[in-house]
């Protein structure tokens, strides 16, 4: 691969300072270009339909409206198992860097993360590499040496993860239904697994194990 390469950006991310920010923080920058962003998965995919090869690295929001991201990755990476993606994200717990990863991204970064630390990760994203930001990586080792002691029956789903944060955060049927466009059926399917999964006995369970495992924060 030519190391003297422009790498093409594109950045999904439903709040426009985000946006602004990191057009601001990669202006001037010879080797990284940000081509386009969008603020949110529908705008973004009509645009891919029109470009599908237009994006050396995809940059995108774990929480994004309708879809999150994990969801988006794993749809994108079905269509194009190629596809570089550098997650960025304000929640930062095992379960979403574990998520993101199996959806198929190549990079993990926290939003409060340095303008020189974007620019190493979306380089090393694009030269096919992993990238885990510096202060997640204990995490990650953490979480890696509890789950040699996990059983299978323990372990949830992207989907189940994403569903069990809504209920921990507070949220209805209906509202975790329209933010992951599915059905409240689907949904009350899920969480019945989850419980049967992690022997949850009432809702005030999968609340702390929401917290111990950093699903939410406090």
């Amino acid at each position: 691969m030519n190391k003297d390469k422009m790498i093409n950006i594109g950045l999904v991310d439903d709040h426009e300072i985000v946006r602004d920010g990191i057009r601001a923080l990669l202006m001037g920058n010879t080797e990284i270009r940000l081509t386009a962003s969008f603020p949110n998965a529908s705008e973004f995919s009509a645009y891919l339909k029109e470009h599908p090869s237009f994006f050396d690295v995809l940059i995108l929001d774990i929480s994004l409206p309708n879809v999150s991201g994990i969801e988006l990755t794993r749809q994108l990476i079905k269509e194009n198992s190629k596809m570089k993606i550098l997650m960025l994200s304000a929640s930062t717990g095992k379960a979403y860097i574990e998520n993101a990863f199996k959806a198929g991204a190549k990079g993990f970064l926290p939003k409060d993360c340095s303008r020189e630390e974007l620019i190493t990760a979306i380089k090393q994203v694009f030269y096919k590499n992993i990238y885990i930001g510096k202060n997640l990586e204990q995490v990650v080792l953490e979480n890696y040496i509890n789950r040699l002691h996990y059983t299978e029956e323990e372990e949830l789903t992207s989907r189940e993860v994403e569903i069990l944060t809504g209920f921990a955060n507070g949220l209805t049927y209906n509202e975790i239904a329209d933010q992951l466009n599915i059905s409240k059926k689907t949904i009350e399917s899920h969480k019945k697994n989850i419980f049967e999964k992690l022997h949850f006995k009432t809702n005030a369970d999968l609340i702390k194990y929401a917290i111990k495992h950093h699903i939410i924060e406090l």
